[in-house]
């Protein structure tokens, strides 16, 4: 009996030495969570354990394989060294989140290492984990009654402002209002321009638009009598607008208008009556020679003086 006792230890011994053997020859990987079980959203630390030889190098793992189970990972410390000497512990924590309720997988991770020139993959094992979703309170607290705070003077500020506002508003609008009723209004005083130069600046006014230079003939001419016609009404209150060549000759010998006019006068009103009505073609030393008409005429026949009643009669010209 001793004997077969004695064989049972020596094997026993030797399953030690080769299990211890063969445990601190190779790499080892293990995961943990601080619970099983979270609420959706919550935040919870993985902790990965890593064993291994010394001479071994332990790289970090692919986060993919949590992202691929619908977890969201928020943070992976690097590799923390627990223990030295013939074998090795490594830790890392991975924070993550999970926003499906439900049970989800922890998959086993895989942890790359390499020794020497070999290398090779170490992985965790799988943990089950229930996402649960937060129970709601469903039940109404009592309603509770307004607690009043005693008014400040600072609560009375925003009521004091608007008031003076108001009131300074108020003000301003009647002291306008009465200081626009008290400004007499001075009424500028009309520049009244005499015939003569109402007239004068109308034909210097035509020769620059170069009308009958242009082709345009019957225009020009027609502005030419219209200024002589307008200035023998203002200046000789004449029926001149209106009336025709001869109409106007009978007229004007009522008026202190010389009898050395007569003659020029009429030349000038018949022949833009033949250009307007009858379409002719005179010289183009006629145009200009009629402008000088116009001008002399109106310059030699202008009235020095200009009584208060004229002036009130040509305002509005």
């Amino acid at each position: 009996m001793n004997f077969i006792f004695r064989h049972i230890k020596i094997f026993l011994l030797f399953f030690l030495f080769i299990l211890t053997f063969s445990v601190f020859g190779q790499v080892a990987a293990t995961a943990e969570l601080d619970s099983t079980n979270m609420l959706i959203g919550d935040q919870m630390s993985l902790h990965l354990m890593v064993n291994h030889p010394e001479g071994t190098t332990v790289l970090n793992p692919e986060m993919k394989v949590l992202e691929d189970s619908k977890l969201e990972v928020l943070n992976v410390t690097g590799w923390d060294t627990l223990q030295k000497g013939v074998e090795y512990v490594l830790k890392k924590d991975i924070v993550f989140t999970a926003w499906d309720s439900g049970y989800v997988f922890i998959p086993k991770i895989p942890i790359p290492y390499s020794k020497g020139n070999q290398t090779g993959v170490a992985s965790t094992n799988e943990i089950p984990l229930l996402v649960s979703v937060p129970q709601i309170d469903t039940t109404l607290a009592p309603i509770k009654d307004i607690i009043r705070e005693p008014q400040t003077f600072e609560d009375f500020i925003p009521i004091i402002a608007l008031a003076l506002g108001l009131a300074l508003a108020i003000s301003l609008f009647f002291f306008f209002k009465n200081r626009k009723s008290q400004e007499i209004a001075v009424p500028k005083p009309k520049i009244i321009l005499p015939p003569h130069e109402i007239a004068l600046n109308k034909l210097t006014s035509l020769k620059s638009e170069k009308l009958w230079q242009q082709g345009e003939v019957k225009t020009y001419q027609s502005k030419l009598t219209y200024i002589v016609r307008e200035y023998l009404e203002n200046r000789f209150k004449v029926q001149a607008l209106e009336n025709t060549t001869d109409e106007i000759l009978r007229a004007l010998k009522n008026t202190d208008l010389s009898q050395d006019w007569e003659g020029k006068l009429r030349e000038m009103l018949q022949m833009a009556d033949l250009v307007k009505f009858a379409k002719a073609q005179p010289q183009a030393e006629f145009h200009d020679k009629m402008m000088s008409y116009a001008e002399d005429f109106v310059y030699k026949t202008k009235k020095t003086e200009i009584t208060k009643d004229e002036e009130t009669e040509n305002d509005n010209v």
